[in-house]
């Protein structure tokens, strides 16, 4: 594992690109049991015989001049290629981005980071502890750690009365939290305002989301008298830079030959301008608030959704 995760031997390198490569083995599994599973049928379109057919092993030369994780494919197997890419894209889109999703990523992001920044908590131990369990008894320990947490004198008075993100779906009820402000990534070159927000929350790390989503919480509490709104209430959530391009590199090599023709996403006329309409179709950044927040605002809503993007702007000094 060691080996794979920082390859050094030509064999490695393969050995990683088979599991981490733009047409990898995890991606062609999860994509076809996905879409069987979800009923979003994209990755049940993928070309898996004629993406098999057409692997090869890279050459010593480019293993050795790029240095990274790779795999290589004949020229016939471009379109088959090009299937599981789109596959993902679309699946990205409609499923794996999909404002439900996000919002239950959220809710699990925002404890993970409230642990490590608060807690010391060591991913190492959770993965321990959690390799064998199912899916409810992994959440319950998380669950379980924030509960600890709040009790603890490491915690602050705000968040000791916090609202433990994932108390819901513990009990088996679904995950409530309602999407508030969508900040789309849009086009680089109109330098809108949503773009230029969502560029600069693109640069925080995980515990700086956390406080930024603890200012939002307070700042939202601000808008009208009486409003509650506690540690917990408010979700920032971000997809993970370049989440869509990670993994090794995919050589096209001839039908015939050892000629490299290039790197699959420059090969492809079709994947060529594919980035850029990911960025700014796909991606987005969501504050999502729990329904209690949401319905004591009432009326005031959608004012209180301009007040902050503009606070945002402000925070961030992008305006």
């Amino acid at each position: 594992m060691r080996s794979i995760g920082e390859p050094t031997s030509e064999a490695a390198k393969v050995l990683a690109g088979v599991l981490s490569s733009r047409v990898d083995a995890d991606k062609a599994a999860y994509l076809i049991q996905d879409s069987a599973m979800t009923g979003a049928r994209y990755g049940l379109g993928i070309d898996m015989e004629g993406l098999l057919s057409s692997l090869t092993c890279p050459s010593a030369d480019d293993l050795a001049r790029h240095g990274k994780p790779a795999l290589g494919i004949r020229e016939r197997g471009l379109s088959a290629a090009e299937s599981m890419i789109l596959a993902r894209y679309w699946m990205i889109r409609r499923v794996y981005w999909h404002h439900t999703n996000r919002a239950l990523m959220a809710a699990f992001k925002y404890v993970i980071a409230l642990l490590a920044a608060r807690d010391g908590f060591q991913f190492a131990d959770y993965l321990r502890e959690n390799l064998a369990a199912g899916e409810r008894q992994a959440m319950s320990w998380l669950y379980d750690a924030v509960e600890r947490f709040r009790v603890s004198p490491a915690a602050s008075d705000a968040e000791r009365n916090m609202r433990n993100p994932l108390e819901a779906m513990v009990r088996g009820d679904r995950l409530p939290y309602r999407r508030f402000v969508i900040l789309e990534h849009g086009d680089p070159s109109t330098e809108s305002l949503d773009h230029q927000i969502y560029k600069a929350i693109e640069k925080k790390t995980p515990s700086e989301l956390l406080d930024l989503g603890h200012e939002l919480g307070r700042m939202i509490g601000d808008l009208a008298p009486g409003l509650v709104v506690r540690s917990g209430d408010v979700l920032v959530d971000l997809p993970m830079r370049k989440r869509e391009l990670s993994g090794g590199l995919t050589f096209v090599y001839g039908d015939t030959g050892d000629e490299q023709l290039g790197e699959l996403m420059h090969v492809s006329p079709l994947l060529k301008g594919w980035q850029a309409e990911f960025d700014m179709h796909a991606k987005r950044c969501r504050v999502f608030i729990h329904p209690e927040v949401d319905e004591a605002l009432g009326a005031r809503a959608e004012e209180a959704r301009r007040e902050v993007k503009k606070w945002l702007a402000y925070r961030l000094r992008v305006a």
